[in-house]
């Protein structure tokens, strides 16, 4: 009996160091996807709107960070169209990490990651109707998604 009760205790022990740790880390991971805390790192995008002309245009803006993809560009219009951008895996020393693929080229625009510029080509608007682009860029663990809405006049 004694024999059965000091392998219980070691079992116990075991249990209970491995329930702290899990406890541990669960509450130090919370914070990744919560931002009521504030602790998300911003993407940083230095413009929040973009007003452009109906003439072909190429902005390029600035973040503070290059910890971002392009995730979705939701053309905003009769059919509201989203084109959500698929990821990809790449290896690095023999690990394999996912991202956003960094460019989107679709019918009229693109939308192009340059290290930590966003580049974004359209189009001459010939279709007699304000053009609006919402563009969501989605960060790593840890960052805070951001919107860009782009609108392109009439001509």
């Amino acid at each position: 009996m004694k024999l059965f009760s000091m392998q219980f205790a070691k079992v116990l022990r075991v249990d209970t160091i491995v329930c702290a740790v899990m406890l541990v880390f669960s509450l130090s991971g919370c914070s990744l996807f919560d931002d009521s805390d504030g602790k998300l790192q911003q993407i940083g995008l230095e413009e929040e709107e973009l007003h452009l002309s109906a003439a072909a245009n190429v902005s390029l803006l600035n973040t503070k960070t290059t910890g971002w993809g392009i995730g979705l560009v939701k053309v905003i219009d009769d059919d509201e169209t989203t084109y959500p951008n698929g990821f990809y895996s790449k290896q690095v020393n023999g690990n394999t990490y996912y991202d956003y693929y960094e460019t989107m080229d679709i019918e009229w625009f693109e939308v192009k990651k340059e290290d930590n510029r966003l580049q974004i080509k359209l189009d001459e608007n010939t279709t007699g109707k304000e053009r609006k682009l919402i563009i969501t860029l989605k960060g790593g663990v840890g960052y805070k998604s951001t919107d860009l809405v782009v609108y392109q006049s009439a001509e």
